[in-house]
């Protein structure tokens, strides 16, 4: 039987590349990335059947839930914190599946995504708010900046001045979110998803440099 994916490809990607980053910091600190993936498992389950609703679900899929319900129970032994992100994905969901305004799904499920990355860190003996807090505005500002695409609307975008002013006086690099306030003259939706994609990688590879560098995040 063909396995449901979902069809969140931003979310497919954005998680993707902070679950890469994840591993990227363990492996600079030389952490036993077992104990990550165990973590993450969950998260990439569920993003998976994310689009399915709960009267499509099948035996097999089934399978595959209650593995990622055993992997979760696993990781609020090692980390009860874990039970943070697990409960906002769950919640994500359920507002999908209500229909709620995107606006909270995404909220929810992004919320959900930094924390996944910060209780890894924290896991490892790292607690940098700062940049959990800065990663989260950012990411988040990219619900508006793709509103304004959508609705060929410039004030949605306004959001996206939150993290570029806060970058100034915190991590630079976050300034990229200015970039933001152009989309709404973009065409395409998919140079929307490939500027998104691409300055996430940027981001992302400006704090593993750092990690190299001052061994830190």
């Amino acid at each position: 039987m063909k396995i449901h994916l979902s069809r969140e490809y931003g979310g497919w990607v954005t998680t993707i590349l902070t679950f890469i980053f994840s591993i990227s910091i363990y492996l600079i600190f030389d952490k036993n990335l077992l104990y990550l993936i165990i973590f993450w498992i969950p998260v990439l389950i569920g993003l998976t059947f994310y689009d399915l609703r709960i009267n499509e679900v099948s035996l097999f899929y089934l399978f595959f839930i209650l593995i990622g319900i055993a992997f979760a129970i696993l990781s609020l032994i090692f980390l009860y914190y874990f039970i943070v992100p697990y409960s906002l994905f769950l919640l994500s969901y359920l507002l999908r599946i209500k229909k709620i305004n995107n606006i909270f799904v995404t909220l929810t499920g992004l919320m959900g995504q930094v924390l996944m990355l910060y209780y890894s860190l924290v896991y490892i003996g790292f607690h940098s708010y700062l940049f959990i807090i800065m990663l989260f505005l950012y990411l988040y500002g990219s619900e508006f900046g793709v509103r304004s695409f959508i609705k060929k609307n410039f004030y949605y975008s306004i959001y996206n001045l939150i993290p570029f002013f806060i970058s100034l006086i915190t991590y630079p690099i976050f300034f990229l979110a200015i970039l933001r306030l152009f989309y709404f003259k973009i065409k395409n939706i998919k140079f929307v998803g490939v500027s998104e994609s691409t300055l996430y990688a940027v981001i992302i590879t400006f704090f593993l440099i750092r990690a190299l560098l001052f061994h830190q995040v």
